[in-house]
């Protein structure tokens, strides 16, 4: 479920307006709004909450339905949720946004990224790449 709410949101804001006018993208995800929440539904979660963030400023927040289901207690910005897999997927639509820039590609090795990165089988800290990561 979670994977389909964020390929359907990444599909909506993926080119977002070189523009300073948001609107249209703020549109698109208001109006994602009820297929969201049917989703929400078919899978059985009580609820969901959503954010996207441009230059560093959130343009867009929602919540659906129920974080306590018994007490009607609606999800906010700081209810935790567990997220499983979805940090995978969503690093993959990272990734693949920057190899589509031009900023890296999937053979760019983690060292190059992440200075920092160290194994201590050299071999592995010179020749790990960024899809080597991505293929855990």
């Amino acid at each position: 479920m979670w994977k389909s709410l964020a390929s359907l949101f990444v599909a909506q804001i993926a080119l977002l307006p070189q523009s300073d006018d948001l609107s249209p993208v703020l549109s698109r995800l208001q109006n994602l709004r009820p297929t969201l929440d049917r989703i929400r539904q078919i899978s059985g979660t009580a609820g969901a909450s959503i954010g996207v963030i441009h230059d560093g400023h959130v343009i867009y927040k929602d919540n659906l339905r129920y974080r306590d289901v018994a007490a009607e207690i609606a999800p906010d910005s700081q209810t935790l949720y567990g997220l499983g897999s979805l940090t995978k997927s969503l690093t993959a639509i990272g990734i693949a946004n920057l190899v589509h820039e031009g900023a890296l590609s999937w053979d760019t090795p983690v060292k190059d990224i992440l200075p920092d990165f160290h194994h201590k089988d050299p071999c592995l800290t010179n020749l790990t790449t960024v899809i080597d990561l991505l293929a855990h």
